[in-house]
């Protein structure tokens, strides 16, 4: 075993505050925050489970949909039946306005769990957007 890099590290340690950054109106922050997630879907290593919400948060308000949508496939390759993952898609492809990518996120939710409520919501609301 060896340490990783600080080349390695930087871009996780670094995610959380830039995120909080951009949270609290510092315009220059989601330029940074998505520097640092494409350094870090350089590398093999797992995404840290904390640093998920919080990276999604600051990358969705920065509209940065393109690297939001690498971290999410990234995230769930590396944990492909976690609900909680694909629910995370299912918020930023809603939030990017893409509701065929939301339904289908949402679908696969449901196809590991039948009863998680917020896909079904997501579904239903998804649903009542189709009829207006």
């Amino acid at each position: 075993w060896t340490l990783p890099s600080m080349e390695r590290i930087a871009p996780v340690y670094a995610i959380m505050p830039v995120a909080s950054l951009m949270m609290q109106g510092d315009e220059g922050a989601g330029d940074r925050l998505e520097g640092y997630v494409r350094r870090l879907l350089k590398f093999d290593e797992p995404i840290p489970a904390i640093a998920i919400d919080t990276t999604l948060k600051g990358l969705t308000r920065a509209e940065k949909w393109s690297v939001a949508r690498q971290f999410t496939d990234r995230i769930i390759d590396e944990e492909p039946t976690s609900v909680q993952r694909l629910l995370y898609r299912v918020r930023l492809e809603r939030d990017a306005g893409n509701r065929p990518g939301a339904l289908d996120a949402a679908r696969a939710a449901l196809a590991l769990d039948p009863e998680n409520e917020e896909a079904l919501k997501a579904i239903d609301e998804l649903a009542s957007l189709k009829d207006r």
